[in-house]
């Protein structure tokens, strides 16, 4: 019996000290999007302060890439929830730094703008979107002041400008949308 348990003592101590040693691979990009799924989920809990934490592991496990900026975009939205502007202005234009065809970031910047009542102010400032799309935020920014037309005009000079990018369809549809 002493026999028995001295051998199961060295097995629990061979196991343990072998699977300490092995190396598993960290899947940063898996992590983030865990880290950003869990924050979605602490949004629709209401639970703010935990989501802004878990947006911003996801974007520190894989900062820099075209996947964090839904995570950039997510972090906004979730300072615009508490009312800190200025770092969902920083989250906001990171997203569209990172992946400039989605329009979906256009929209929340200027809806954003149109809470702190500086559509005005942002239509005169150099724009620090600096991609080429100054012409689409002109134009939600516009529609946003409710000079729908002119709005209308931007975007649509932005879709007869550039008609085969990713980003047109979801224009075209929003400039549908808004006139039902």
């Amino acid at each position: 019996m002493k026999l028995f348990k001295i051998l199961a003592l060295l097995l629990v101590i061979y196991v343990s000290l072998g699977a300490s040693s092995i190396k598993f691979p960290v899947d940063a990009r898996r992590n983030a999007v865990y880290h950003n799924n869990m924050g979605l989920m602490y949004m629709r809990e209401g639970n703010i302060r935990a989501a802004i934490e878990c947006y911003k592991i996801g974007i520190g496990l894989n900062p820099n890439k075209e996947t964090s900026s839904t995570m950039y975009n997510n972090l906004g939205n979730a300072y615009a929830m508490i009312g800190n502007y200025d770092l969902a202005e920083e989250c906001f234009l990171a997203s569209i730094r990172f992946a400039p065809m989605h329009f979906e970031y256009y929209q929340n910047l200027a809806l954003m703008y149109k809470k702190q009542n500086k559509l005005e102010e942002k239509l005169l400032e150099p724009k620090k979107v600096g991609n080429g799309m100054n012409d689409v935020l002109d134009g939600l920014i516009y529609i946003e002041l409710g000079e729908t037309t002119v709005g209308e005009s931007f975007l649509n000079d932005f879709i007869t400008k550039e008609p085969n990018l990713i980003i047109t369809p979801a224009i075209k549809k929003y400039l549908k949308d808004i006139r039902l």
